[in-house]
């Protein structure tokens, strides 16, 4: 008779990972993140939750909605891989560019001026986000800009909406032209 002698190993533990990931719609993704036990490496999948990837997925932001990935670890030395941790990335959506009662004020030079506004037009709780000029190179401001009229010329300004988990939406562009 032959004796046989069989080895069950543990399979490892699930790694420690955040498993609530949030980005907004259109923003820059960076790769999923978990850490390994002590002499583990990292396996991880793809949405289906089999197919083996060959590093950390970095989400796509270009839909709305939660998808799912998934990691595991695997045992160095004895190449067990155990159960897998699911990452829902949740992709929100950006809210409506707010609404505004004009695209253009004028005021003739020395004029008193008044606070810009705007209105919120959807999602609960969305503030309005202000700018001094328009597009990539535009200015935050602390709230409504009341315009200066002290020189005469064109200004641009924006507003969007901010959700709140800080989701920016298309910017309103307000001219104030001063004559």
């Amino acid at each position: 008779k032959a004796s046989i002698t069989v080895t069950v190993n543990a399979l490892p533990s699930k790694p420690s990972a955040t498993t609530a990931v949030e980005y907004c719609y259109g923003a820059t993704a960076t790769a999923l993140s978990a850490t390994p036990s002590s002499g583990h490496t990292l396996v991880w999948y793809d949405t289906d939750g089999t197919t083996v990837l060959t590093s950390a997925p970095t989400p796509s932001t270009s839909s709305v909605g939660p998808t799912d990935y998934y990691v595991a670890q695997k045992s160095n030395t004895t190449d067990c891989v155990g159960p897998q941790e699911t990452i829902t990335v949740n992709v929100l959506s950006l809210p409506l560019a707010p609404s505004t009662s004009t695209s253009s004020v004028a005021y003739c030079q020395g004029a008193t001026a008044t606070a810009l506004s705007a209105t919120v037009t959807s999602g609960s709780g969305n503030t309005l986000v202000w700018y001094s000029g328009t597009g990539a190179s535009a200015t935050l401001l602390s709230g409504a800009p009341t315009p200066s009229t002290s020189t005469q010329g064109v200004t641009d300004y924006s507003v969007a909406q901010k959700t709140f988990a800080g989701c920016e939406g298309p910017k309103t562009t307000i001219t104030v032209e001063v004559v």
